[in-house]
């Protein structure tokens, strides 16, 4: 039974007391009918039947990505990695559902595999391969963290100018008894 014939179908089952369905039916054998001639296009090799298809059902596509992945760029190149694989495998379309069925389930195949891929790549919060080194027994639960070669670079650097900053004051400080540490007592 093909798509359209299943849509003529349930259409008719409904019941026709209520308007808002027989028009929201009527839209849809509309829609998979489209639906049905763009993809025996498409099997017959024609790209802008497919361009039809992608414009039809973009926004649907990016929406379903974008609510597994939280990311506008992700989504829209997970879109468009689905339309690819969807595009080499419409000869396999049998149209025992619906195009846009066939087409969300490619789409959410993707999604989850880059997920996965990303997850194996990007390690997990809990690690056991990763060990703290040096912890203390009772020590703060978030170690202190060695500062990067740079960070301390410019440390050392603030360090420099502030113990030349001190120097110049010690230098003019007034001398109590004329040695070193007295300068620096009267100072502090």
């Amino acid at each position: 039974m093909a798509a359209q014939d299943r849509g003529t179908i349930s259409f008719l089952n409904k019941p026709a007391s209520d308007p808002s369905n027989f028009m929201q039916e009527a839209v849809n054998i509309t829609v998979e009918t489209e639906d049905v001639e763009l993809v025996k296009r498409c099997q017959n090799g024609d790209t802008k039947a497919y361009n039809e298809l992608v414009t039809r059902y973009r926004g649907k596509v990016y929406a379903m990505i974008y609510n597994m992945v939280r990311n506008e760029q992700d989504a829209w190149d997970l879109a468009q990695d689905g339309f690819l694989k969807a595009w080499k495998s419409i000869a396999n379309f049998r149209g025992q559902s619906a195009f846009y069925t066939w087409l969300y389930r490619i789409m959410t195949n993707v999604t989850i595999d880059w997920l996965r891929k990303k997850q194996i790549q990007g390690g997990t919060e809990f690690d056991d391969s990763l060990e703290l080194k040096n912890v203390e027994p009772g020590s703060a639960t978030m170690p202190k963290a060695e500062l990067m070669p740079d960070a301390r670079m410019e440390q050392a650097e603030i360090r420099k100018r502030i113990d030349a900053a001190l120097e110049k004051t010690f230098a003019r400080a007034p001398r109590r008894g004329g040695d070193e540490g007295n300068r620096r007592a009267a100072i502090q």
